[in-house]
């Protein structure tokens, strides 16, 4: 048989063909993903949801807080100090530096406007200087090389911008003064798709009770990837808030908070398609905080995916949102509640594992004053491994819970969950709940629970369907539909 040699243009890297397949696999394996999810699927085709809405100023994460806009200046135009080869780094009085990455060249660099990196020294004003110059630029990029960056005044840009550490955040580190309630803002207007803001390979260090960073505008298309903020103090800081924006990415990213009980990682209000991916958070009050202001016009979506949780009150905590897809998170070590979606709708939790530390709830679905007229939940709960840690004590490991008979929870889905572990109040909790179904959940309560607990308890029965369940204790649900429920067979010993 004759041999057929694989045949290599003259202008070709054999490498891109090895590429090539390697991305071919895996799209396919992201489509496979994409097709099993059902409603979720969507969301990986991106949210293509328009308009404008208002921000809000920076702070904490406040329930029903109106948004504004605060608009800053045009930068002024200021010329570096010293010449340089272009595509190199320079230092005033020296000899032109090595050559910046190719996707760096270009750039400004701050120690060019007399940064020292050093910890010590207050940097603040060479970096606005530096951050200022890099605007007047095509290029609109900030370079930090590795250092210690000590910033005593808020940081101000606007979009287009670029701001990257050439060292990434194990070695480049911004510290901001606790005591300034922003570290760094960036504000963005116009319309879509609008100006892009990415931030890149930096830490962020922040002891204050207001925001390291700070984002806001119309549709900035931003990327935040592969940052590391670090809560530092006792306040009740966020690491990263957005307001009013549209089409954020934030992945690869790592929050650290030091408190279980103050701290936010990421604060999202009236955050639009947000894409929350592959990051980790560790000991915080809440990991990603999403709220809604009262005169808003978009719907707010939000996709989070393959995000690593430990140690929070709550970890996900989401008011008034629309498409809220969690979907393949490991949420472990939450003192409170792993998911709360309070008058959320559109939205679907899958495929998650919740390891419940404290005596709340692991996932609750509520109702308390929704936006609009005819509210509809319409929510999934899927596929996910709720594993109780507390004994006997404690909420039941799913709520549905409507604020009245008026005001219902409407049109919830919880299917194919693993319970494992749920406390003597018991696994699944309705009340005030309708057109609510569960089925072929798997329930297994706290080896030390007495006899005559409720598996699934509705209090206000007689509109929901239960069936199909593999239960260890009774259902207690008179009036609804409730049929074809498995006693679990002991394992044997």
């Amino acid at each position: 048989m004759e041999r057929i040699e694989h045949a290599v243009l003259p202008d070709q890297d054999p490498r891109q063909d090895h590429i090539a397949r390697v991305t071919g696999h895996l799209m396919s394996r992201r489509a496979a993903i994409a097709a099993g999810l059902g409603g979720g699927s969507a969301l990986f085709a991106g949210l293509a949801l328009q308009g404008r809405v208002a921000g809000a100023q920076p702070g904490p994460p406040t329930t029903g807080a109106t948004a504004t806009t605060t608009s800053i200046a045009s930068p002024t135009s200021i010329a570096s100090p010293t010449s340089a080869v272009p595509g190199t780094t320079a230092v005033p009085g020296s000899l032109p530096g090595p050559p910046l990455p190719p996707n760096q060249a270009g750039g400004v660099n701050v120690r060019d406007f007399g940064a020292t990196g050093n910890g010590t020294t207050d940097d603040g004003p060479a970096v606005q200087r530096a951050i200022n110059a890099a605007q007047s630029t095509k290029a609109g990029l900030v370079i930090f090389p590795p250092g210690t960056y000590l910033v005593n005044e808020t940081l101000q840009a606007q979009a287009p911008i670029r701001i990257v550490g050439l060292g990434g955040w194990s070695s480049t580190t911004l510290v901001f003064s606790p005591s300034l309630a922003t570290g760094l803002s960036v504000t963005s207007g116009g319309n879509y798709p609008g100006s892009g803001i990415e931030i890149a390979g930096l830490q962020f260090e922040y002891g204050g009770s207001g925001n390291a960073v700070y984002l806001s505008g119309g549709y900035p298309n931003t990327l935040v990837q592969g940052c590391r903020f670090y809560l530092s103090g006792t306040g009740n800081g966020t690491g990263l808030y957005t307001t009013g924006q549209h089409d954020d990415m934030i992945t690869q990213c790592q929050f650290y908070g030091s408190s279980t009980t103050v701290g936010s990682g990421i604060a999202l209000n009236d955050t639009d398609n947000a894409k929350i991916i592959d990051n980790v958070f560790y000991k915080l009050g809440y990991g990603v905080y999403g709220i809604r202001g009262a005169n808003r016009v978009d719907d707010a979506g939000c996709l989070l995916v393959s995000n690593s949780m430990y140690g929070f009150t709550d970890a996900f905590h989401f008011e008034g949102w629309e498409l809220v897809q969690a979907i393949g998170n490991i949420v472990d070590g939450a003192f409170s509640r792993c998911f709360y979606l309070q008058d959320c709708y559109h939205s679907i939790i899958a495929e998650n594992y919740l390891g419940i530390n404290g005596t709340d709830y692991g996932l609750l679905i509520e109702t308390r004053q929704p936006y609009g007229v005819g509210f509809l939940g319409q929510l999934t709960v899927r596929g996910n491994y709720l594993n109780h840690y507390e004994g006997t004590s404690g909420s039941p490991a799913i709520g549905v819970v409507g604020a009245s008979a008026t005001l219902p929870e409407d049109q919830v889905t919880i299917e194919g969950n693993i319970l494992n572990g749920y406390p003597n109040s018991g696994g699944i909790y309705l009340h005030n709940a309708q057109n609510v179904m569960v089925s072929m959940n798997t329930l297994n309560r706290a080896a030390s629970s007495p006899a005559g607990v409720v598996s699934i308890l509705d209090d206000t029965p007689g509109h929901n369907y239960i069936l199909n369940n593999l239960v260890d204790a009774p259902v207690q649900a008179q009036g609804d539909y409730v049929q074809n429920n498995f006693t679990r067979i002991a394992y044997p010993t």
